[in-house]
């Protein structure tokens, strides 16, 4: 059916492909036959889009996958979030599971959220999901710090969570945003909309 579509030319096709690093070599090799068997010519080849954590970049770096690498043509890599783009990632996913305002979480709280994930997106998302999950065993209606601390070395089990008296990354302070003003829309890393995604 997406070859059908693409070779209609009523409609613009892409194969988005996420949790890219995931992929054997193989397999990325017959994306790539893929891509090469739909086009009606060189210039019409099937985009391909690839989203994936860091480690595919070794994988692409093979060999077998020359051709692969040698037809990219916009590589992206998103920077970890800033304080204040942590909050407004929060605020989002909180709104999109049906929290009115978005601002359960206090400032102090998301500071010490973006200090723990130190910006990536998949951390933070982690890392609240099981910030809201001991509330929730705790019967707390109220999140502070301190819970957060408990639940990073949970969640990382030492590879990120570090102690708030040593910090290795200072994020900006955050404020929520004013109910005068909507922030502006802001999704997932990975595009997806619902709330906490870790897939």
């Amino acid at each position: 059916m997406l070859l059908a579509a693409y070779a209609s030319g009523d409609q613009t096709v892409a194969l988005l492909v996420d949790d890219a690093h995931h992929l054997r070599a193989s397999t990325l090799r017959r994306l790539w036959d893929l891509a090469q068997a739909s086009a009606v010519n060189p210039k019409q080849r099937l985009p391909v889009v690839l989203v994936g954590l860091p480690a595919i970049e070794d994988t692409l770096r093979q060999p077998e996958l020359r051709p692969l690498q040698d037809h990219i043509q916009v590589r992206c890599r998103l920077a970890p979030l800033s304080g204040m783009e942590t909050g407004l990632f929060i605020g989002q996913q909180l709104k999109a599971a049906g929290h009115p305002d978005g601002d359960l979480l206090s400032p102090a709280v998301v500071e010490r959220i973006a200090r723990h994930s130190q910006g990536v997106p998949r951390a933070i998302a982690k890392l609240c999901d099981m910030v809201l999950l001991f509330a929730c065993l705790q019967s707390e209606r109220t999140i502070t710090p301190a819970m957060v601390d408990e639940a990073a070395q949970y969640c990382f089990v030492g590879d990120r969570a570090e102690l708030p008296g040593q910090p290795t990354w200072n994020p900006p302070s955050w404020r929520p945003p004013s109910r005068h003003r909507r922030p502006s829309r802001f999704l997932a890393a990975d595009g997806r909309r619902e709330p906490w995604s870790t897939a």
